[in-house]
């Protein structure tokens, strides 16, 4: 059974039991060969991005755009491992949906599909579209914000600050988590003269309203990883004490950053 539907699903779930399913544009379809004789699953083409035994992620030009491929296709090894369970893709459709539901930027799903044998999950995909100037935060950090002169350094610091922090807020306030947030994972983007944080790469996502405190460490944790490189233990301190709110202690912000 081979289905194309061409609006993208609404919710985090298994979509087919057995054969195959799509979702999206056309166009990204034909691109990766959903519509033609070849198997998408060995879809190789474009400048490799990412790459494992089980995940591929790709940028290829469709067009006068760039589009991200991300593909999986899972061994005899580990057909049982998503018996019944929503694919990655699956998921990350999920959670861009949530986030642009939230105002927060993010991806544009172009298509999405998955290849399933009696509820084993064989292969899937996500096409997404680049958001053009820009880069991961990490890159940013890296390549740019060392080297500005000490003021600019700051400002920008600042403002990316709390872009971040109200966009985390924002998600952690719905009880949604990202569960990926490192700083690869977050775009600056350039619009205009202002840089917007866009959030990317989100296999994970989920809402969760059990243990809401250990799910926003997982995202808070996450972006500690690089913050730790490039910032002084304070900055993390004000962070989590501005993320805590205006009625936090020293006592619980000091909790949360040794947690």
């Amino acid at each position: 059974m081979n289905s194309i539907r061409p609006k993208l699903p609404i919710y985090n779930h298994m979509r087919t039991f057995h054969g195959e399913i799509h979702y999206g544009d056309e166009r990204a379809m034909t691109l990766i060969g959903v519509n033609s004789d070849r198997d998408w699953a060995e879809f190789a083409e474009g400048e490799v991005i990412a790459a494992s035994s089980k995940t591929n992620c790709y940028r290829v030009a469709m067009g006068d755009e760039t589009v991200y491929v991300k593909r999986y296709v899972y061994t005899s090894s580990n057909k049982i491992r998503h018996w019944c369970l929503p694919s990655k893709p699956m998921t990350e459709v999920f959670g861009f949906q949530q986030l642009q539901r939230l105002d927060i930027p993010t991806l544009d799903v172009l298509a999405y599909g998955e290849r399933r044998v009696l509820g084993s999950l064989r292969a899937a995909y996500i096409v997404t579209r680049a958001v053009p100037d820009s880069m991961s935060l990490e890159d940013f950090v890296r390549t740019k914000w060392v080297d500005f002169p000490e003021e600019e350094k700051r400002r920008s610091f600042q403002k990316i600050r709390q872009q971040l922090l109200n966009q985390i807020r924002l998600t952690h306030g719905a009880h949604f988590y990202h569960h990926d947030l490192k700083w690869r994972n977050i775009l600056v983007h350039k619009n205009n003269d202002q840089c917007e944080l866009v959030w990317i790469d989100c296999p994970r996502a989920r809402f969760s309203w059990i243990a809401p405190r250990r799910e926003a460490i997982v995202d808070l944790s996450s972006l500690a990883r690089s913050a730790i490189i490039y910032l002084s233990v304070y900055d993390g301190y004000r962070f989590l004490k501005d993320y805590l709110g205006p009625n936090a202690t020293h006592k619980q912000s000091t909790k949360l950053l040794r947690d």
